[in-house]
């Protein structure tokens, strides 16, 4: 895919989201057997009052550390779930229903989806696609903040590229699981843009304990570097 811009990654919603968006390998709770233990063989271990401390070690938003917790949120129809609230870049300003489902932890509210295959090998690789009824606004860095850009939707391309990364921490050292996660900005037909990387994130999950690290890139179109914008590391957790 060609690498022609790069949006500053400060966005303005300025509609309402499609609930059931179409594109690959799109999730919705309905689609996969929700778990009865959402505690063990998890990468996320869901219970009431869970709860994870993280270390802000670089960050473009948070001065201050930065958290998740769990709440119990029952759906009577479709089964157990819960809510997740957290100040991190990938969940702030909102919260999310989450799941462990027999496929991975999916994540959901009415702006973005999350899905993390678990199990999962190393090298597999598989895209979540997020579509809108109205495009969605993205303000370009370049000095001009008058430029904006309208996306139809943004494609997450997921890889696997490690299940047994070494992280240490204040409480430990954990083996993870290394998600890459690109995003993608799709643009209209007949836009002057193409299909272009805006940003790279990595998440590390240690099965039965939850995120342990979190950090994002952004994508310098003219040097075709990267830039750090995030990084966080778990400082300390509770789990029920």
């Amino acid at each position: 895919m060609k690498k022609i811009l790069t949006p500053l990654i400060i966005f303005i919603i300025i509609a309402a989201c499609d609930d059931s968006p179409s594109g690959p390998d799109t999730y919705t709770l309905d689609n996969y057997k929700i778990l009865k233990d959402q505690t063990h063989n998890v990468i996320m271990p869901l219970a009431d009052s869970n709860h994870w401390e993280y270390q802000v070690l670089k960050s473009s938003c948070h001065d201050d550390d930065c958290y998740i917790t769990i709440y119990d949120y029952p759906d009577t129809l479709r089964g157990k779930y819960f809510f997740l609230g957290s100040n991190i870049g990938f969940l702030s300003c909102s919260g999310y229903l989450s799941s462990n489902t027999d496929e991975g932890l999916l994540l959901l509210d009415s702006n973005m989806k999350q899905f993390f295959k678990y199990p999962i090998k190393v090298g597999d690789t598989y895209d979540v696609e997020i579509s809108f009824k109205v495009p969605y606004l993205y303000y370009f860095s370049e000095n001009d903040s008058t430029a904006v850009v309208a996306t139809d939707s943004i494609l997450f391309r997921y890889t696997l590229i490690s299940n047994n990364e070494e992280i240490t921490t204040d409480v430990g050292s954990f083996s993870t699981y290394a998600y890459k996660v690109e995003s993608f900005m799709v643009f209209p037909e007949g836009s002057d843009c193409q299909t272009e990387l805006a940003w790279d994130t990595f998440y590390y999950f240690a099965p039965g304990i939850g995120l342990i690290k979190y950090q994002t890139y952004k994508y310098n179109y003219k040097t075709s570097e990267y830039t750090i914008l995030e990084k966080l590391i778990l400082k300390e957790y509770t789990l029920n």
